[in-house]
């Protein structure tokens, strides 16, 4: 592997909720930085698509410490 690419991954994710009123439609994609094991840095954008409320996309930013 090409050195310091391992540190990087891309994700994707898609979901759909349905409830009477509306059904939501949710896809994200983005990338994360493994700086250690413990230690994550996540970028995603998120779209959102639903019946009821206006335009939710959004842009992500979490920087993740565990133990």
């Amino acid at each position: 592997m090409i050195l310091g690419l391992s540190k990087w991954e891309i994700v994707a994710r898609t979901s759909q909720y349905t409830v009477p009123e509306t059904t939501l439609n949710r896809t994200s994609a983005g990338i994360n930085y493994i700086f250690a094991s413990n230690i994550i840095a996540k970028l995603a954008y998120e779209t959102n698509d639903d019946d009821i409320a206006p335009v939710d996309d959004k842009m992500l930013v979490q920087l993740a410490y565990g133990f």
